[in-house]
């Protein structure tokens, strides 16, 4: 997938990231499997990515910041973090509301369907679902 194409950064993203690009590669990941998954599955099941957001958690656990960095962080990731219950919302959001209110294949965030993801998505082309699919079956399946 990425040996036939230019990488493309997120920075061809309009919105900036301070998110490691190996934790939005897998949120490109996840919206590909997905897209995949809805041209794979019978019509009558629909798969969703969705996005709980930036969460209070302890994802970052084993990142190491000097205390005079964290305490002056602290005040920003208090105000800028979710907690667990408002990301949850996300994917309860997507459990409960009507297929016919959501695409099938689609990455949603606050209930709405994240379209800039969804135009990158479809700047890699059409085959890239599909290619990053044998890749991951090619790798699950080796010994």
């Amino acid at each position: 997938l990425a040996q036939n194409r230019d990488h493309q950064s997120r920075s061809s993203l309009t919105l900036p990231s301070f998110a490691p690009t190996g934790y939005c590669d897998s949120k490109l990941m996840n919206a590909l499997t997905c897209r995949q998954l809805a041209t794979t599955l019978p019509s009558h099941v629909t798969t969703y990515a969705v996005c709980p957001g930036f969460c209070r958690s302890n994802l970052g656990r084993n990142v190491t910041f000097p205390l005079y960095k964290k305490v002056m962080m602290a005040p920003f990731m208090l105000l800028l973090q979710r907690s667990a219950f408002q990301g949850a919302q996300n994917i309860v959001f997507a459990s409960i509301e009507d297929e016919d209110n959501l695409t099938s294949g689609g990455f949603y965030r606050d209930g709405e369907i994240q379209q800039e993801l969804s135009d990158y998505i479809d700047s890699l082309g059409s085959d890239a679902p599909e290619q990053l699919w044998r890749l991951s079956d090619k790798l699950a399946t080796e010994t």
